[in-house]
């Protein structure tokens, strides 16, 4: 598999390596050499946090200001949006750009009004979702900290975080995945972000989704058909 991480994982290396702690110990705390220092350290993972969320950004460029042609509810609170072109692969008709909210607990809101969220009836969350159809994709923005994303379409704001409901979450829980034409895959999870290949089978990862889905369906209400 090949994959590349977005430059979070520096803010994780830099406190692994306790840059402040030992700056703080050399120089004192109370310095103001040591206070420069522990303001520089903040400013570089806020630098890193906004360098993540611009290169997610350059990645739904193409698809900014564009309508999502369908937005479905499928298994548990799953949620896909189709962009661009038609296309019809494997018996399936889905856009050449496609979102997939997967393993995340999420909420809808117009506004300051929450709509809906992940663990609403099925029927409330597939009324609330399809009005996404009628506005434009306008916004995405990634918090690294808390590796929540929220999609903004027009005054709609779907916001994503990790889901609580997994007991063993791993780099394969993705919260998130956005399938890109030339077989790219953009995807958030636990272990971050990635950009990787879709037609490079991955038999753990497809036992993976397969054990989640059981575990999903059983561990959270399906409400109606999907």
């Amino acid at each position: 598999m090949h994959y590349a991480k977005l430059n979070e994982f520096s803010v994780a290396r830099l406190q692994s390596m306790n840059g402040i702690d030992y700056t703080e110990k050399s120089l004192g705390s109370d310095s103001v050499l040591a206070q420069s220092c522990r303001l520089a350290w903040r400013c570089l993972g806020e630098l890193v946090m906004k360098t993540g969320t611009l290169e997610i950004r350059q990645h739904f460029r193409p698809v900014i200001d564009s309508r999502p042609w369908r937005v479905k509810l499928g298994v548990g609170s799953c949620l896909t949006f189709e962009f661009g072109p038609r296309i019809r692969a494997h018996g399936h008709l889905h856009g050449q750009w496609h979102l997939w909210i997967y393993l995340s607990n999420w909420t809808l809101s117009r506004g300051n009004r929450q709509l809906v969220d992940s663990d609403a009836d099925r029927k409330l969350i597939t009324i609330s979702t399809r009005r996404l159809e009628e506005e434009p994709l306008s916004d995405v923005d990634f918090n690294a900290r808390t590796r929540k994303t929220t999609f903004s379409f027009g005054d709609f704001r779907l916001s994503v975080a990790a889901a609580d409901y997994l007991d063993n979450p791993d780099d394969r829980d993705y919260y998130w995945m956005f399938f890109m034409p030339d077989n790219q895959v953009l995807s958030v999870g636990p272990a971050g972000v990635r950009v990787e290949r879709s037609d490079v089978p991955q038999p753990s990862a497809v036992a993976k989704r397969e054990e989640v889905e059981i575990h999903t369906t059983s561990a959270r209400p399906v409400r109606g058909k999907v």
